[in-house]
């Protein structure tokens, strides 16, 4: 294992539910309603695919992205255009209108580095697009031992702590996902849209 990752946790593919799926489409719709197809999207962390799936359903131009075949292997059963790519060391050249990371975050050390990494990968005035749960210490210390390696306490946290850090985009957006319409099932989960300067 690395360091900086989680790779060591054995992750299964899920089929998808009612639930999982009306949580990805209620993000896509928001993001589509703000940047409608056709874009290229690189989507970082597909997992099994389902966004890569829902974005190109709608007319983007998609690339999803992971680290763990298992998952590549299901997308690409399915033929969906998911590919390995580690964005904490990315190997992708393309560049991208989007780049969109959800749930990604908190599973890595070096956050910022994959952030970073994602805006490296934008065309001039694309923008990165973030969703991540807030979590209380005790929250992150339950999930530590599973999967999360990062938390994000608050909303003022993210915006203090990690968006001061980063060099090179605008906020264009930072808010609840659930104050913007977009579905959470409850959890407490930052959006953010930045712009590429």
């Amino acid at each position: 294992m690395r360091e900086f990752d989680n790779r060591d946790i054995e992750w299964k593919v899920t089929a998808p539910t009612t639930e999982n799926t009306a949580l990805l489409r209620s993000t896509i719709d928001y993001i589509a309603k703000l940047y409608p197809p056709p874009l290229k999207v690189l989507d970082v962390g597909a997992k099994e695919g389902y966004s890569t799936y829902y974005f190109n359903k709608l007319g983007y131009d998609v690339i999803g992205t992971d680290i763990r075949n298992n998952f590549i292997e299901y997308a690409q059963e399915q033929d969906w255009n998911v590919i390995f790519d580690d964005m904490i060391d990315t190997k992708i050249k393309d560049k991208f209108d989007i780049v969109f990371m959800r749930h990604c975050l908190e599973h890595v050390r070096h956050e910022r580095r994959m952030f970073r990494n994602g805006i490296s990968l934008l065309k001039q005035g694309g923008v990165i697009i973030i969703q991540v749960p807030i979590e209380t210490k005790s929250q992150y210390e339950a999930h530590a031992r599973k999967k999360h390696l990062t938390y994000f306490p608050s909303l003022n946290s993210f915006k203090i702590d990690f968006l001061k850090s980063i060099k090179g985009v605008e906020t264009v957006l930072v808010d609840m996902a659930s104050n913007l319409g977009i579905e959470t099932a409850g959890l407490k989960d930052i959006f953010y849209i930045g712009r590429l300067k």
